[in-house]
């Protein structure tokens, strides 16, 4: 650790194990782990601001013939249920491969939930 001042430190944590674990990290002191220059020991911390998530689980994603999509069909829309392991941010339209040569595609939230469907554009 490296002292900022005699009142503020600033502490780097780092996980020791080879495999981080995904989840809440707080760190905290407890009662009488320091004392001042007169020999009195410290109270235990009551930050509210000591906790981070820590996450270095990547998300996945599957994606199946949406319930109820008839296969085969010359009907529009075609429906694809794609789940995310975790929330996600910035899925859309170019995230999506293996089209047919010439399609276009828009997607499209159904509900506000982890479902996302995609189905041919006119445009």
């Amino acid at each position: 650790m490296n002292p900022g001042t005699d009142t503020i430190w600033d502490i780097a944590v780092t996980p020791t194990n080879a495999t981080p674990v995904t989840g809440t990290v707080s760190v905290s002191i407890g009662a009488t782990k320091v004392q001042d220059p007169l020999g009195e020991n410290n109270t235990a911390s009551t930050s509210t601001d000591n906790t981070v998530t820590y996450d270095t689980k990547l998300p996945t994603v599957t994606i199946n013939q949406a319930a109820g999509q008839a296969d085969p069909t010359t009907g529009l829309p075609l429906l694809f249920t794609v789940v995310f392991s975790e929330k996600v941010n910035g899925f859309g339209n170019t995230d999506l491969s293996g089209v047919p040569a010439g399609a276009t595609y828009t997607v499209t939230p159904l509900a506000r939930r982890e479902l996302r469907t995609m189905w041919p554009s006119t445009a």
